[in-house]
């Protein structure tokens, strides 16, 4: 399993890299280019925080007790990168977090085309 050390949100991460495959078939290009793509843009992922913390609100307000949050990081955790495969040519990236208010399901954040797409329970991109 390859890992990546990578900033997120001013913190350092050692990040697990996932890719989409059937067992025993190889990595495509189209899934290296992706991971290319939104390591060499990872401002992408920076600036998603913004999104991330106001879902949380939304979805979890009364247990935070703020309409503001501090410290991103006391909810989400970023844990991989998952690199989807793709039948058209979408480059489908998705961050797996550990989240405070959901440890079966995780949350994702996902981009496609190294634009922020959707956040939501892990399942929006497996």
């Amino acid at each position: 399993m390859n890992k990546e050390k990578i900033s997120i949100w001013g913190r350092e991460f050692e990040i697990e890299i996932v890719y989409d495959c059937y067992e025993g078939e190889l990595v495509l290009p189209a899934q290296e280019e992706a991971l290319k793509r939104i390591l060499e843009n990872i401002e992408v992922i920076n600036n998603a925080k913004a999104e991330l913390e106001a879902y949380c609100l939304k979805e979890n307000s009364p247990e935070i007790g703020s309409e503001k949050i501090d410290n991103i990081f006391r909810y989400v955790i970023p844990k991989a990168l998952f690199i989807q495969r793709s039948v058209d040519d979408k480059r489908i990236v998705g961050l797996m977090c550990a989240y405070k208010f959901d440890a079966e399901n995780g949350i994702a954040i996902v981009f496609k085309n190294e634009v922020l797409n959707e956040i939501g329970s892990q399942n929006i991109i497996l």
